[in-house]
């Protein structure tokens, strides 16, 4: 099995070191032509590994994608949806913990900031005690996904920004969407979140192969490029700041921290 493990890694280097069949991949993944196959899961896969050592991708797919938002066309495509569903072992981990806090505190309504396909919005809306799930996403094409996926009547999907939110939540949830905030951006955001959460905000966010007590310590946002390109984002600094005294920071899986506030 490893062997054939190597041959297949060994078949795709050779086949990704082309451009033309880097661009006919990106083609495919945009039209959303590679996710149903094995022989596209795999490609996909191997591209994403790829796009992570070889940053001129990144621009390689944006000229196929034809748009100037990068992050906005990469979770559209099938590149976001393999990655998302190979990672949702990792998901779980703080999909549970956020899941049992939800239960053990019985908040009621809930906020998930890029909420995707809608997969933790959904299991939360399942709770007894929960009256609304609202999922945000700057995606169009994302949240009519998971508004085909998904129907409970107390769950709803909107293509938003957080900074659209009128409404207040007895808790916000943004699970891997800080990674992709600009550093001019950071703080108003995470304003927005405070104000519109009445009594808990959970976040978590990759830490990009940076050591978890540093990125406790950062004040300013990180660039680092992967597959795609993000932040580690100074979230505990920023709420520390604030002078909330109930933040309970860990690292959590092999690359993620979460940050936990009780106001």
């Amino acid at each position: 099995m490893l062997l054939l493990s190597k041959s297949v890694d060994l078949f795709f280097g050779i086949l990704l070191s082309n451009k033309t069949y880097r661009k006919s991949l990106f083609k495919a993944a945009v039209n959303h032509e590679l996710r149903n196959s094995r022989y596209g899961r795999m490609a996909l896969s191997r591209l994403n590994i790829y796009m992570s050592k070889h940053h001129f991708t990144h621009s390689e797919f944006m000229e196929v994608a034809g748009s100037d938002n990068y992050q906005r066309a990469f979770w559209q495509s099938d590149l976001g949806y393999v990655w998302f569903n190979n990672s949702i072992h990792n998901e779980n981990l703080y999909f549970k913990y956020a899941i049992k806090n939800i239960e053990d505190s019985h908040l009621e309504t809930v906020l998930d900031v890029g909420c995707g396909w809608g997969e933790f919005c959904a299991r939360t809306s399942a709770l007894p005690h929960v009256s609304k799930v609202l999922g945000i996403d700057i995606s169009e094409k994302i949240i009519e996904e998971a508004k085909k996926r998904f129907t409970n009547n107390n769950l709803f999907f909107q293509v938003h920004q957080v900074d659209e939110i009128k409404e207040h939540f007895d808790i916000v949830t943004v699970f891997g969407a800080i990674d992709y905030i600009y550093p001019d951006k950071i703080e108003s955001f995470l304003e927005k979140v405070l104000s519109i959460s009445t009594k808990q905000i959970i976040m978590v966010s990759s830490l990009r192969g940076i050591d978890f007590e540093q990125a406790r310590l950062i004040e300013k946002p990180i660039e680092v490029k992967r597959y795609d390109i993000g932040y580690v984002q100074p979230l505990y600094q920023f709420f520390h700041k604030k002078g909330l005294k109930n933040i309970h920071f860990e690292k959590m899986g092999q690359d993620s921290q979460l940050i936990h506030i009780v106001k």
